[in-house]
């Protein structure tokens, strides 16, 4: 039998309480629609798996990583968080990132990044599907 300190219990206790425990899904972080986002200019119908990811709620998933949002902060629609992440394969952090997103609509958002090879900087996904991989 295992036994668990009075502080150990009440703990338990609240976790199995919680609605993401209750539900199986965790709380959704951000003001957006669960699914698959695209970049904008990439077709809906078989979209480039380096131009997709997956909005879990708490997470944003590609192919290979999965990444967890934390430290998240709100001003308006314009939101920044640090992003562990992790590859899918081996669950051990491999990067944390700063990531700073708009989201101007449930169904689109706007990456703020530094200017890249073509001097964007900005790069916009847009959601195109429910169906996703869960874990």
């Amino acid at each position: 039998m295992i036994r668990l300190k009075p502080a150990a219990a009440a703990l338990v206790l609240l976790a199995a309480a919680s609605p993401a425990c209750a539900t199986g899904k965790p709380k959704d972080l951000l003001p957006l629609d669960r699914g698959v986002f695209v970049r904008a200019d990439d077709p809906c119908e078989r979209p480039n798996n380096a131009n997709s990811e997956a909005y879990r709620g708490d997470a944003f998933a590609t192919t290979s990583t999965v990444c967890k949002i934390r430290d998240l902060k709100a001003q308006g629609r314009d939101y920044t968080y640090t992003a562990h992440c992790t590859q899918a394969l081996f669950p051990r952090i491999v990067d944390k990132l700063r990531i700073s997103l708009t989201i101007p609509d449930r169904r689109t958002f706007v990456v703020n990044h530094p200017a890249d090879r073509d001097g964007k900087t900005q790069t916009t996904y847009r959601w195109c599907s429910r169906h996703y991989d869960e874990d």
